[in-house]
């Protein structure tokens, strides 16, 4: 089950956990796992202190609903009060387009990437083997030029709430920097990053400097799966680079460019976005779908959740039947993409 790896609730104003840092969290439990309760002389103060915690919060391991509460807390229906019951049924759609329609900074991306080289680096100066997820496809024979003059790698990375994917490249230099450049619609954004990881009890913190300019810290939480390689990044003091409190990327699969490494499938993997069960495939291998269309039913929290095609393509596998139970992370259905099969029309 999916464990909370980081769980650091807001220091400045009560709350009531109902986890802690290292517990399991099951498809068997209640979907709350804190509480956060904010008073004040009067609305606005209090709702000021109420967005300031939910920024402060730091949960890994388990997705959550913080972003979607800081949106709602926001709202100006929210803050004007005179709310009801009816709130959700009210904005909900628009909410959820909000965060459809934010935009992932460049800068994040690019932190995200040098966070996880770095973390592959120091495993590899230690002689661990990471636990089978992304970087582990690759091995060892990173070793012997992890910080080699000119280097590059590229890796696919998956945006915040894993709406799209970017093919991020990482230019390694002799003195340990990254050029990491990362494209988007209108162009691509090359930053010099310059990243050491600092290891307290608290956990670990990235001391990060952007383009020779901006200095930040990010605390930072990286796991391995079978499939994929995610990073939880808490940025402090960083809006001005365009990075965020609260930042969540997967490295899909790593597609390095030096001689040695094993090329990696493109198939679009669709997954579990949560642990639960499955209550119906809707398609099954050899079927041609459309972007959107759905593929599968996934009871989890009491509710059924539509997990949906990416884009087009012909779905190549099929993992599970309908009443097997899956984790957070499973891959459900494969897909060739649309260039590489005849669509029908």
């Amino acid at each position: 089950p999916p464990q909370t790896t980081l769980f650091r609730p807001t220091r400045v104003l009560s709350f009531l956990p109902g986890v802690a840092e290292g517990d399991n969290v099951t498809m068997f439990y209640d979907p709350m796992i804190s509480k956060l309760i904010v008073h004040s002389k009067d609305r606005a103060t209090a709702l000021r202190d109420l967005n300031l915690a939910l920024r402060s919060y730091q949960v890994a391991g388990v997705p959550t609903n913080l972003s979607f509460l800081e949106r709602c807390a926001s709202h100006p229906a929210f803050m004007e009060g005179g709310i009801s019951t009816s709130f959700l049924d009210d904005h909900g759609e628009a909410l959820v387009k909000e965060a459809d329609l934010s935009p992932t900074p460049p800068s994040a991306v690019a932190v995200a990437a040098a966070a996880m080289v770095l973390n592959r680096n120091e495993a590899s100066r230690r002689g661990l083997n990471l636990p089978g997820g992304a970087w582990g496809q690759i091995g060892a024979s990173w070793r012997a030029f992890d910080s080699a003059q000119g280097v590059a790698e590229t890796f696919a990375i998956e945006t915040d709430g894993g709406g799209s994917t970017v093919d991020v490249e990482v230019r390694h230099h002799s003195d340990g920097t990254f050029t990491i450049t990362v494209p988007s619609e209108d162009e691509a954004t090359t930053q010099h990053v310059e990243a050491t990881f600092k290891t307290t009890a608290e956990g670990t913190t990235m001391e990060v400097v952007l383009d020779k300019m901006h200095r930040f810290d990010v605390d930072v939480s990286i796991e391995e799966t079978q499939t994929e390689t995610s990073v939880h990044l808490f940025a402090h003091n960083a809006t001005d680079t365009g990075l965020g409190p609260r930042h969540v990327y997967n490295v899909v699969a790593p597609k390095a460019t030096f001689q040695g490494a094993s090329d990696v499938s493109s198939a679009p993997l669709i997954k579990a976005v949560m642990p639960g069960k499955i209550v119906r495939v809707l398609v099954e291998v050899g079927d041609v779908v459309e972007a959107d269309q759905p593929l599968v039913i996934l009871e989890a929290m009491k509710m059924e959740h539509v997990i949906k095609a990416n884009g087009p393509g012909c779905v190549s596998a099929v993992s599970f039947a309908e009443g097997e139970i899956v984790a957070d992370g499973a891959i459900l259905v494969e897909l060739e993409v649309a260039d590489e099969v005849e669509l029908a029309a």
